[in-house]
């Protein structure tokens, strides 16, 4: 059965660097979106590799909330496979921080792009944005495998056929580890 739920990703610039009131504030907002069935999701671009390891990382999430009692939220379920981290205190380093100015916006939604761009426009999101471009970003194999602690042993033992099956096959098992924590 066909996921419902399909990643949208946004590069947002805020007008300024975040303070703690405007950090509590949006995630607020993303809490009363998620009570909606609709999850925004600020996270570090290091962090992000794939539209496959994000959609990977988000069912998880879901299933986790949905069958342990103990995290209520997706996102913060999101942030625990995305991060590859059991303790959601490290988890939360990858997502949004107080100070940031440019982060990664990854919304998991029903809606179509259409409908999705009309409710960041109509929202109180906006008012903190600079700018929002829908667009993946970009960041090195190096930052990535870094991010990650993947060693070039652990490439060669995927025995995939490209890099980027490797990392992703590697990021995966990361995920996999996390949810193993939960069972």
């Amino acid at each position: 059965m066909p996921c419902e739920y399909r990643p949208y990703i946004f590069i947002v610039k805020f007008k300024d660097p975040l303070r703690k009131r405007e950090l509590e504030t949006l995630i607020k907002i993303c809490n009363s979106f998620e009570n909606k069935g609709h999850y925004f999701i600020f996270l570090k671009p290091q962090v992000i590799y794939s539209p496959i390891q994000l959609l990977s990382a988000f069912l998880m999430a879901k299933e986790l909330v949905e069958e342990h009692k103990k995290i209520k939220k997706v996102s913060i379920a999101f942030l625990l496979f995305i991060s590859g981290q059991k303790e959601i205190r490290k988890a939360m380093n990858v997502g949004l921080s107080e100070g940031d100015s440019e982060t990664v916006l990854v919304v998991f939604s029903k809606l179509g792009k259409k409908a999705l761009k009309f409710l960041l426009e109509e929202e109180s999101l906006k008012d903190f944005f600079h700018s929002i471009e829908e667009a993946f970003p970009r960041t090195s194999l190096e930052k990535i495998r870094a991010f990650y602690g993947i060693k070039e042993e652990e490439l060669k033992a995927t025995l995939s056929e490209t890099k980027n099956e490797s990392i992703l096959k590697c990021i995966l098992m990361r995920m996999a580890r996390v949810k193993l924590e939960f069972l």
